[in-house]
């Protein structure tokens, strides 16, 4: 299901459709990290939509108070200790 003209002039795959593209896949590896951890969080949800618990992420309680930061640390801090003062929401 590879076009290659298409490949060669529009796109990166040649395949239509986010859905072909995914389903042409046979392995996921570790650039594809991101993919597995939203499949994963996915079927979480559905499982706990089934089983009448909170989906994880919809209770503004538990993130209300943590804001975004774009910071570069050192590769030997543990990141939470590094940024705990940059989340913590200002306002």
């Amino acid at each position: 299901m590879i076009d290659r003209n298409l490949q060669r002039t529009q796109t990166f795959t040649g395949i239509t459709g986010v859905n072909a593209q995914d389903m042409a896949l046979e392995h996921l590896g570790t650039s594809d990290r991101a993919i597995i951890a939203m499949r994963k969080l996915l079927l979480e949800a559905l499982g706990d939509m089934e089983s009448g618990r909170a989906i994880r992420g919809t209770d503004p309680t538990t993130y209300g108070h943590v804001r975004a930061v774009d910071l570069i640390i050192d590769r030997v801090s543990d990141w939470r200790e590094a940024l705990k003062d940059d989340l913590a929401s200002k306002f």
